[in-house]
């Protein structure tokens, strides 16, 4: 279970960090870092929501469904209003441009690490298969063998006779 009070922490504590470089006079393309930090904390956030989509009455110790729902759903408005914050500190600044590419780019990673994971999988589901289909040739081989085995034995005992 990702812990909805630690990324929104980390995701406030990143947008007060790039608040306070730009207070200082820092350049919107010096606070890049910050800023990573700032949606690498919103992406947890937006993956407590679809691990709640999945599991709704998942394992949440003594907190309810209704009370970790609602902590996602206001750590999501928090970074919401964060994330407008930030992008007006660029626009401010004349760094639209920069903030758009940036946002573009983690699109891009994002979409290559989760097509790249697709694919990983879909590699592991091939793979037990095989394995499966290999473990099943080898059992009706030994069945074969034992059929096999007990028609000559029986053939056997029937010439003895």
């Amino acid at each position: 279970m990702i812990e909805i009070g630690l990324a929104l922490t980390a995701a406030k504590k990143a947008f007060d960090l790039i608040q306070s470089a730009i207070d200082t006079g820092k350049q919107a393309n010096e606070i890049l870092g910050q800023v990573g930090d700032f949606y690498d904390a919103k992406e947890k956030i937006q993956e407590a929501r679809e691990e709640h989509k999945r599991k709704p009455n998942g394992a949440y110790g003594e907190e309810s469904v209704e009370s970790y729902a609602l902590k996602v759903i206001q750590a999501e408005i928090a970074c919401n209003e964060y994330e407008t914050k930030i992008k007006k500190m660029f626009m401010s600044q004349g760094k639209t441009p920069l903030y758009n590419k940036m946002l573009r780019v983690r699109s891009e990673e994002r979409d290559r690490r989760a097509a790249a994971q697709r694919e990983l999988l879909k590699i592991q589901r091939e793979k037990l298969q095989r394995q499966r289909e290999l473990k099943n040739v080898i059992i009706a081989l030994f069945a074969l063998a034992m059929c096999a085995g007990s028609a000559i034995y029986i053939a056997a005992v029937a010439v003895g006779q």
